[in-house]
């Protein structure tokens, strides 16, 4: 079966468990928790794919990434994901989760990349600005590169705004070496 298939079913199974249960918003938060540990601890997908580890221990492991005090949604939809062989599919299933979520509440993901830290007073002003036209709450995310020189990057939802000094420079070099060819 497709794989956008599985996770889209799962995620959707989830969703419609913790709105029952009135728990869908910490559900969220614990499925980003989840993805966020299984970006940064390879040991864990490792784990999950290993047939050595019981299914317990891979539930322990599972409800441990997702944060302290783990919803009764999040408990259950992870024994279901493991009696059915679908660890596999957790990553998938937890973005199409976060997606949902996103799209039903009206929550916009922005990354704006940085030379350098701005202010909370710009940050929220910048925030004010994108919610005013977007008529979305915003989910903001600043990340500081120094790379960048200069400018910014504005990333949401597969559209990005690169006013970085970087862009401009590598812009300005690759005319040059067309002109000189």
């Amino acid at each position: 079966m497709y794989t956008g298939n599985i996770s889209v079913r799962y995620a959707r199974a989830l969703h419609s468990f913790a709105k029952e249960n009135k728990e869908e918003t910490q559900v969220y938060n614990e499925m980003l928790m989840l993805l966020h540990q299984m970006k940064a601890v390879v040991a864990l997908v490792n784990s999950l794919n290993s047939p050595i580890i019981s299914l317990s221990k891979k539930a322990m492991l599972l409800e441990t990434a997702c944060g302290i005090d783990v919803s009764n949604s999040t408990s259950r939809f992870i024994k279901l994901v493991l009696s059915q062989k679908r660890e596999d599919m957790l990553r998938y299933i937890c973005l199409q989760y976060i997606d949902m979520y996103r799209k039903e509440k009206h929550i916009l993901p922005i990354t704006l990349t940085l030379a350098q830290p701005i202010d909370a007073e710009t940050s929220e002003r910048i925030k004010k600005l994108i919610r005013i036209k977007t008529h979305d709450e915003v989910e903001f995310t600043v990340v500081i590169d120094p790379k960048q020189i200069g400018g910014f990057i504005l990333d949401t939802d597969g559209y990005r705004l690169d006013a970085s000094v970087l862009s401009q420079l590598d812009s300005i070099r690759s005319q040059l070496i067309r002109q000189n060819l």
